[in-house]
Parts: structure tokens; sequence; C-alpha cells
């Protein structure tokens, strides 16, 4: 893969940055023994920024790929939908021992959500066939009820011939509190895996959301089969996402 094919790749790793939690205000933390009911709350402008870091292996070679994502949300409508726009920079690959600056390309997306966090459209200058697979992979999918520490729920995928997505099954589970850097966060393990297909691809791993509002801190997931776009063919590795 050379370093204009990871151009599509850091483009397919960004919408992973855009899905949050909101929490009704006069709902107890979920980590508290009450339970909380896990509400999206969002507002036009609200800005995210992050550092991804991804190292990725395909036919046994190693690339590591690093980028600054930014992440705002350009409409927030009363039925609960919200748009994202995520933007990258500074993107660089290192392949061989050798770290190169890919070019900015202007590119950005947008994905729609709705208030329980699925994905209902993407949009952009670097949208490719897969994108709708793999985004729907990274999906953090509120729970119906409300939820404290220990408590688990899923989610069944269905498949959508006309964007790309493939069945799956996702499962959540709440592990508890934890500080990261100065904020309070819930962490969540998180699972999801194709159920069709000769080489189902999946994601797992855990993201820790502010337990304030419930936007994303961190996520440290492993791939495997990834169908990331620009790539010649399914990829592992393991993505980080930091809030920065």
């Amino acid at each position: 893969m050379n370093r204009f094919k990871l151009i599509g790749v850091a483009c397919a790793l960004s919408v992973l940055t855009a899905i949050s939690f909101g929490q009704d205000p006069m709902a107890p933390a979920a980590g508290q023994d009450a339970g909380a009911t896990l509400k999206r709350v969002v507002k036009t402008g609200d800005v995210y920024k992050f550092k991804l870091k991804a190292d990725l292996e395909f036919s046994g070679q190693q690339v590591g790929f690093t980028s600054n994502i930014s992440e705002k949300v350009t409409d927030a409508s009363a039925d609960g939908n919200y748009k994202v726009e995520s933007t990258q920079s500074d993107s660089k690959i290192n392949m061989n021992g050798q770290e190169q600056d890919i070019p900015e390309q202007g590119h950005s997306n947008t994905v729609t959500y709705n208030a329980a966090g699925e994905i209902l459209e993407i949009t952009g200058d670097s949208v490719e066939a897969g994108a709708y697979r793999m985004a729907t992979l990274g999906v953090l999918k509120a729970p119906d009820a409300a939820v404290k520490t220990g408590d688990a729920w899923s989610y069944k995928i269905a498949a959508n011939s006309k964007t790309g997505v493939v069945a799956a099954n996702a499962d959540y589970k709440i592990l508890g509190d934890e500080k990261i850097d100065t904020k309070d966060t819930i962490k969540i393990s998180v699972k999801v895996k194709e159920t069709e297909g000769s080489d189902p691809a999946s994601n797992e791993g855990t993201i820790w959301v502010d337990s304030k509002d419930y936007s994303i801190v961190k996520s440290d997931t492993q791939w495997t089969n990834a169908p990331i776009p620009g790539a010649p063919g399914p990829i592992n590795g393991k993505v980080v996402l930091t809030r920065v």
C-alpha cells in the first residue's frame, strides 16, 4: 500500500471519532448504583478534537498511521438526529521505519446519526465503497433502558445491500468509573462482529466516555478484517483515539 492509498484509510478511520453519548441532566452517572438513562445531548457548534494512532498489518507488512482529527456538530435537530463533520490534519505514515507526511487533501466527511447513535447517512468527498460498513463496525449504540456498572446490552445490526453494511452483533458492558487525565469517565467494553461473509470483520476493545456528557474521551480497539476504503484488502490493527 503506498502513502496515497493511506489517504483513504485516514478518512475511513476518522469517522469512528464522531460517536458520543449524552445524559439526561437529572439522571445519576451510569457508574452509580441507581443507574442512568443514556440520552443524546448535542448542540450545533460542539467541537471535539482527537489524536488518532493506528498500528496496521496487511500481507505481513506493518504500517503506522497518525493524524489529528476535528469533529464538529453542524446540525442538531429537534427529533434527536444530528450531523457531525470530520476533518483531519497533520497525517503521517510510517512504513519500513520511514515516516512520511500525507499531503493535505481538504477532505471532510459528514455522518448523520439518530439519537441512539445509529448511522443514517455518510456524505463527503472521500466516501468510498465500504465506508458505511467500516463506520457501522465502530458504532456505540445507546442502551434502551437505564444502566449501571456491570450492566450489558446488545444491538443487532441489519444487513443493507444499498450501503454495503453486513449483518453484525454488537455487545456492550459498563466496566466502571475511571479517571482519564482530568476527566471522570465511564469505561465501556465493546465488541462488534459481523455474522455473514467469508471473512467477517470485527472491532473489539474499550471506550471511555465523559461521565458528565457521555462524549468520547478515549477509544482503544482491535480491528480484524477491517474493510478500510482505499486498502488493497482486509486489514488488521489496533486503533487508538484520544481526546485532546
